[in-house]
Parts: structure tokens; C-alpha cells; sequence
């Protein structure tokens, strides 16, 4: 599981805010660099870059009760 990273304008073009959003599980690698990820399985799928990527440190969703 990966979380993906969108940059949000806030208030000023030029003030960038990084903001995480939820988790994402990775589908396939497509090469070095991009990854194709879904939310859910009824969710649509995102190819993203590597670097917009960031690990994900805890139970996933599947395995909690």
C-alpha cells in the first residue's frame, strides 16, 4: 500500500502545500518509474510517478478486523 502526494495551491499561487491523501495499493509496476495504483477495487486506476509515491507504514486495509 502507497499513499500518493498532490500538490494543493493554497491562498497564493506560488505557496505550494503538500498534502497526502488516502492509501492506495499498487497494481502493477509499469517500468523503473511509473505505477499504476487504485483506492479500491471499484475505483478507477491511476498511473503515477515514483516519485509522488511514498511508503506506507502500517496495517493494510485488508488485514485489519
Amino acid at each position: 500500500m502507497r499513499r500518493i502526494l498532490h500538490e494543493h495551491f493554497h491562498f497564493h499561487p506560488y505557496k505550494m502545500v503538500v498534502v497526502w491523501e488516502c492509501h492506495y495499493k499498487v497494481v502493477i509496476r509499469i517500468n523503473d518509474v511509473a505505477y499504476r495504483i487504485q483506492e479500491n477495487p471499484r475505483s478507477r486506476m491511476l498511473v503515477v510517478h515514483l516519485d509522488r509515491l511514498a511508503p506506507y507504514h502500517g496495517a493494510a486495509r485488508d488485514e485489519q478486523p
